[in-house]
């Protein structure tokens, strides 16, 4: 009985082996694919942007505004690392990237009003002056080929 275990426990750890072998190949080979490829930053960024969208969509609750300002603050980042230009020639991420700017435009709206209705129920949420400001500062929220004040 113990042999048939220690057999059975032996083929169980070779097909673990075996499956990390294989996950470590596919591994190098999309890091190398990462590292060598002009298209894969493209490729990514456009996936970094549809996860972000699915992510606004479908959370079942309103995020924090110092959340979202984060999430916005980030995507001007991954924008201005790469050439936006090129980037939004094609209509599909424009579209994208618009999707996206009016999803943070809303959610931002929907945070700020339940931080002012939680500031009525005892709640201390972030000086209004404060949001304003932040507001204001960031006129574009996703930077596109017009906006290029922040790089200076």
């Amino acid at each position: 009985m113990q042999k048939d275990e220690l057999l059975n426990n032996k083929e169980k750890r070779v097909a673990h082996e075996s499956k990390l072998r294989f996950v470590s190949v596919e591994a190098a080979k999309r890091l190398d694919w990462l590292f060598s490829s002009t298209e894969a930053p493209k490729t990514l960024r456009s996936e970094i942007l549809q996860q972000a969208e699915r992510f606004l969509k479908e959370s079942p609750t309103v995020f924090g505004s110092r959340h979202l300002y984060s999430l916005m603050a980030y995507l001007q980042q991954l924008d201005r690392a790469f050439d936006r230009q090129e980037f939004y020639e094609s209509g599909s991420n424009k579209q994208l990237k618009e999707r996206i700017e009016s999803l943070i435009s809303r959610n931002l709206a929907e945070a700020m009003l339940q931080e002012a209705t939680a500031s009525g129920c005892g709640v201390d949420p972030p000086p209004s002056r404060q949001a304003t400001a932040l507001v204001t500062q960031q006129p574009y929220l996703i930077a596109d080929a017009a906006f290029t004040s922040m790089e200076d």
